[in-house]
């Protein structure tokens, strides 16, 4: 599931240079992730950040913030388990984003142990096996 930096944060007037989620970045987070949610609880989340304005320094920290705030807002809201999901700044190095284009935003990955999609199941999925580490199975995409 990727999700651009426009239609999830907002400047935060009350840190500098700091953004928070909006109300419509996070309808948008409830209907990316619902799909995966019945994956969720077998697997690990795990939240990448990316950011592509300033230096690399600067870029990191913003990329750490937005993968912070995702990973804070999907674990309140749908009761997720914080020992198994992640947070991840990736700052502006997006292999593999849309279009394979420079990512501005998330994306978030919902990784299973190898089985965990019946067949006739991971069929319908959206990523591979081969996407994944130790050989285990995405329940959407990134």
């Amino acid at each position: 599931m990727w999700l651009h930096s426009d239609a999830l944060f907002e400047p935060d007037g009350d840190l500098a240079d700091g953004e928070r989620l909006t109300a419509d970045g996070k309808t948008q987070l409830d209907a990316a992730f619902a799909p995966s949610l019945e994956h969720a609880a077998s697997g690990v989340v795990m939240v990448e950040g990316y950011a592509q304005q300033g230096p690399p320094e600067t870029r990191f920290l913003r990329s750490r913030a937005r993968a912070s705030l995702v990973r804070g807002y999907l674990i309140a809201r749908f009761f997720l388990d914080p020992q198994t999901t992640g947070a991840m700044p990736l700052g502006a190095d997006s292999p593999g984003s849309p279009g394979l284009m420079p990512w501005d935003g998330v994306a978030i990955a919902v990784i299973l142990p190898k089985g965990t999609i019946p067949r006739n199941e991971s069929s319908k999925k959206v990523g591979s096996s081969a996407d994944s580490p130790k050989g285990g199975e995405l329940a959407g995409r990134r």
